[in-house]
């Protein structure tokens, strides 16, 4: 509990199987596992799937990732 404060590092350029996106690279506690959020995945257009415990393209454009424009 609790709050905390942590660095903000920067802007990097993160690709994931041949689609990227900008992600903002913040300090974790030591020890803490780094993790992926749940926007970046949204914007490069990946899927979790729960059953096989992997990324999955979206089936609508597993070519290349579809960002919706709303």
């Amino acid at each position: 509990g609790g709050k905390h404060s942590y660095r903000v590092f920067g802007i990097v350029d993160l690709t994931v199987q041949d689609r990227s996106t900008q992600v903002r690279v913040i300090e974790l506690p030591h020890g803490a596992d780094p993790l992926l959020g749940a926007i970046p995945l949204e914007e490069m257009d990946w899927h979790i799937s729960p059953q096989e415990k992997k990324l999955m393209p979206n089936p609508r454009s597993p070519e290349k990732p579809l960002l919706p424009l709303c």
